[in-house]
């Protein structure tokens, strides 16, 4: 909030039957004193002084016209207004009750509360805000500062605070101050719903409320916001609205996974990271984001239904407003498996549009009628098919349980069996590829393969080599054989691909390139580094003629080259591929940006290959930076990109300070999978970090178990594995360990020791 002109109220003020005591807050609408009421009874009272810039006799005249409505509110948590005038100096105030007590979120976190207990306390707190819905109040301002918990017997008593006093400033502040600046927005942006940040009156409504009811149940839960205050503040009053109305807030759980301080907050709610994560994963976190929707109409209506969802919740029953319908039941499958059913859809409508261009293309070739009908029939099997398939995921028709997986496998029985398309090779050719598809998204590559194997045997059988639908699949092959750890194969049949693409479509073509350059980095993965290059300079030499230097993917060609340089050693060729391609990043995406973090830490990596180490240390500092900003904390490319500076920290002597950096890596990296094999090459360079600390033992078991990671993982020989072997051997050599050395030393040339 904006700064206020120093007020002339300050304790010992005077104002009507009031004597300020001391300051107890500060918010966005005012500032609040302890008072002494003097009469017609003698008690102490809260009297928040409302900011300057408001007509007081609207504001006045409005909460008058409101009063009898607030005065019919009489709910054990909700905290009395109870009066309102004008200041000496002109300010509008307003008198409540004195409620003694810490902010929702301060109370749950102080005390540890279990997931359970903070359920509790928030239920009242939504039956509450519903009483004052029903005596017709709506708040406005609900957040944590304005639900105030304090011990009663030994319970935890919430009141909730400000009741009417947003509406009766709001009313006269109009919806132009809703667009002027911070410190002039009626209510909080943290907590403000988007039909409120879009301002006028008559846009908000009780789902309002609702709504920041939401924001508060999302910060009990995780620990954080929806949209953190820097981002929201830091963006300006036109794009911080933009955000709060158009943009879908991180879900509960991927919030909490994203941070780096998730032990610490499962800590606050007595349970344990990996616990907690589950529990966000679940229906409470289905419960917050339906809290959150932007239609106030898909929204929970009221505050009780709401509640009525989280009294499901700890009765480990279905949540619900209504009846499980069939929708619903849907509604729920497709949350729960949101990425698979996504991209299941995308591979259906991908499938569909590369129907459709072909369609085009062959029109514009001579066979117009014939092909386009044919065309389109193939188009309609193949639709009627996919929905079919996904009609089968419905829960009303496999139960709630369903997975993606498991209707995926149905299918493909199905397809083995199914004679329907054996007169349309083509059209079952298409299903499989599309299955095919569907289990790579899911990343089970051994499902997918003979897929595509069979959809590509399908379509030489009715196509012929020369048809360009064959490309399609055969590349999936490729880069399923690629995904699963076969390289061997992989390169085989890019090669073929690359061969087929230059007899259908030439050398001069942007496809080819591509296709060329896949080639080239998978020669890089098995460490034919030289082989890699000559290809990649083609790839890019023939990018440069055909689509242009300010073509978007040319920086990543640039950086793929300089990156297979610097693992070859030729570390002073790649910096200046790095530069372009950095510049050109620069221009395309600006900072912060993905683009621009991930090259920035290649870059810092060529820098430091080639003993630039001061402009090596500002770059992979400078990536580190924009990582966590652009990906959160807890990414694996920040974790690379910590593993960037600590390499540059190492070499430059201070391996205690890299030390802390790398076990941050190893912690994300272990988190996503415990084969990783970037988790290999941190626990490897933990393994250096710790033996130039002189910690021998700790640091060869750090290297060998990385050693195991990368040679399971990538492949038994790379230059990096042999590196790390080398380390291992000069160690041991060191310790006049020659038997321990002699098994590391036929790794470090490349061989297999017996």
């Amino acid at each position: 909030t904006m700064p206020f002109p120093a007020l002339s109220e300050r304790p010992g003020t005077i104002i009507g039957p009031y004597k300020l005591l001391e300051q107890i807050g500060e918010g966005g609408m005012g500032v609040v004193y302890m008072a002494e009421q003097t009469e017609p009874v003698a008690r102490r009272v809260a009297l928040k002084i409302i900011k300057p810039g408001l007509d007081t006799r609207q504001v006045i005249a409005r909460f008058e016209a409101e009063r009898q409505a607030l005065a019919m509110m009489d709910h054990p948590n909700i905290a009395k207004v109870l009066d309102a005038g004008a200041t000496d100096s002109g300010r509008p105030y307003f008198v409540m009750e004195l409620v003694k007590g810490v902010p929702i979120t301060q109370f749950c976190d102080v005390g540890h509360l279990t997931a359970t207990a903070r359920l509790e306390l928030f239920l009242a707190v939504c039956h509450a805000v519903q009483h004052a819905h029903q005596k017709g109040v709506i708040h406005r301002d609900l957040k944590p500062s304005n639900i105030l918990v304090s011990r009663v017997d030994q319970h935890a008593a919430p009141r909730v605070i400000d009741f009417g006093i947003a509406k009766a400033a709001e009313a006269v502040a109009g919806a132009e101050t809703m667009h002027t600046a911070f410190g002039s927005v009626i209510g909080t942006l943290e907590y403000m719903s988007p039909e409120q940040a879009a301002g006028g009156e008559a846009k908000v409504d009780t789902r309002s409320d609702v709504y920041s009811l939401g924001v508060v149940l999302y910060e009990l839960a995780t620990g954080a916001l929806p949209f953190e205050s820097t981002a929201l503040r830091g963006a300006g009053p036109v794009e911080a609205q933009r955000l709060i109305r158009d943009t879908d807030p991180p879900t509960p759980a991927r919030r909490f996974t994203g941070t780096s301080s998730r032990d610490a907050i499962a800590r606050t709610r007595s349970t344990d990271a990996r616990s907690l994560e589950r529990r966000l994963t679940g229906d409470l976190g289905w419960v917050i984001m339906r809290a959150l929707e932007k239609d106030p109409a898909r929204r929970y209506q009221s505050a009780n239904e709401l509640a009525a969802d989280l009294e499901r919740l700890r009765r480990n029953e279905p949540v619900g407003a209504g009846p499980p319908s069939r929708r619903y039941r849907a509604a729920r499958f497709v949350r729960r498996h949101r990425t698979a059913v996504i991209a299941a859809s995308v591979v259906f409508v991908a499938l569909t549009a590369g129907i459709t261009l072909a369609t085009v293309g062959l029109v514009r070739a001579k066979r117009a009628q014939a092909v386009a009908e044919s065309e389109a029939l193939r188009a309609t099997k193949i639709r009627d098919f996919l929905t079919n398939m996904l009609a089968q995921s419905r829960p009303d028709k496999r139960g709630p349980d369903v997975t993606v997986m498991e209707v995926v496998d149905s299918t493909a029985a199905q397809m083995e069996s199914d004679t329907t398309f054996h007169d349309d090779p083509l059209v079952r050719a298409d299903i499989l590829h599309a299955l095919g598809e569907t289990y790579r998204t899911l990343d089970q590559y051994e499902r997918a393969l003979p897929l595509f194997q069979a959809a590509l045997a399908l379509k030489r059988s009715a196509a012929g080599d020369n048809d360009r639908t064959i490309l399609i699949t055969l590349n999936k092959v490729s880069q399923t054989q690629a995904e699963s750890g076969n390289l061997e194969d992989a390169i085989v049949t890019q090669e073929e691909v690359v061969a087929l693409s230059e007899r259908a479509i030439g050398k001069e073509h942007e496809e080819y390139s591509a296709r060329l350059s896949n080639l080239g980095n998978m020669y890089a993965d098995v460490g034919e580094l030289a082989k890699a290059e000559g290809i990649l300079r083609e790839a890019i030499a023939i990018d440069r003629r055909v689509l242009g230097n300010d073509h978007e993917d040319m920086p990543i060609s640039l950086n793929n080259l300089a990156t297979i340089l610097v693992d070859d050693g030729k570390c002073e060729d790649a910096i200046p591929l790095h530069e372009e391609s950095l510049a050109m990043r620069h221009r395309a995406y600006g900072e912060p940006s993905a683009e621009m973090a991930v090259a920035l830490g290649n870059y810092a990596r060529a820098l430091d290959c080639a003993g630039r180490f001061v402009e090596a240390e500002i770059a992979a500092d400078s990536a580190l930076t924009m990582c966590a900003t652009v990906f959160g904390p807890r990414h694996h490319r920040t974790a690379t990109c910590r593993v960037r500076l600590a390499e540059v920290l190492l070499h430059t002597n201070r391996a205690a300070a890299a030390e802390p950096l790398l076990r941050e890596a190893i912690d994300v990296f272990e988190s996503i999978d415990e084969r990783f094999w970037r988790l290999g090459d941190a626990r490897a360079r933990l393994g250096e970090v710790l033996l130039a600390q002189g910690r021998g033992a700790e640091g060869v078991r750090e290297l060998v178990a990385g050693w195991d990671i990368l040679t399971e993982t990538v492949k038994p020989d790379t230059p990096r594995s042999r590196e790390i072997a080398a380390i291992i051997v000069s160690y041991y050599d060191g310790a006049q360990e020659r038997s321990l050395a002699d098994p590391w030393r036929v790794r470090a040339a490349g061989g297999s020791p017996e």
